[in-house]
C-alpha cells in the first residue's frame, strides 16, 4: 500500500482554506471489503476510512466523479480502480466545506499526474467566505 498526501491551500483574503489528504488507489475486485466502498461511475469506487458528514462527503463524491474518467484513463486498475481516503485534516478556522471539491481535484492531480479541472475561487468580503463555483453538485 502506497499512501499519497496531498495539500489543498487557498488564500485570498486575511484566512484561508488549507486541507490535508491523504489516500491510497488500488483494485477494487482484489478488495476484501468491497460491500463498504462505493460506486462514483462504471470505474472509479470510493471507500472513507474516517468519519464525514454527509455534505462533505458529497463534495468528495462531487469532485470525484468530474474527473473518474481522467483517473480512468490513466490508472495501472484501468476500469477498476479504488480510492480509500485515509485521512482529511484541516484546522476548523482554515476551512469551508465546499472547498473539499478542489482539494481532491488537487489529490487527484498529484497522484494521477493530470490536468486539474477546471473551477474558479473567489473571496466574499460581504459574506466573509469563499465562494467556489464548480457545475451544480447534485451528487
Amino acid at each position: 500500500m502506497e499512501l499519497y498526501k496531498s495539500s489543498y491551500r487557498m488564500i485570498k483574503s486575511q484566512w484561508g482554506i488549507a486541507i490535508d489528504i491523504a489516500g491510497e488507489v488500488t483494485s477494487f475486485d482484489q478488495y476484501q471489503n468491497k460491500d463498504l466502498c462505493e460506486k462514483i461511475s462504471d470505474y472509479i469506487w470510493l471507500r472513507f476510512l474516517i468519519s464525514l458528514d454527509c455534505e462533505e462527503q458529497k463534495f468528495i463524491r462531487y469532485g470525484l466523479f468530474r474527473v473518474a474518467e481522467s483517473i480512468n484513463q490513466v490508472s495501472p486498475y484501468e476500469n477498476d480502480t479504488l480510492i480509500i481516503f485515509h485521512s482529511i485534516n484541516y484546522n476548523p478556522s482554515d476551512y469551508q466545506q465546499e472547498g473539499l471539491t478542489a482539494a481532491v481535484y488537487k489529490w487527484v492531480t498529484d497522484v494521477f499526474k493530470i490536468a486539474m479541472p477546471e473551477y474558479s475561487v473567489s473571496f466574499s468580503r460581504s459574506h466573509n467566505k469563499y465562494e467556489f463555483n464548480y457545475e451544480d453538485i447534485k451528487r
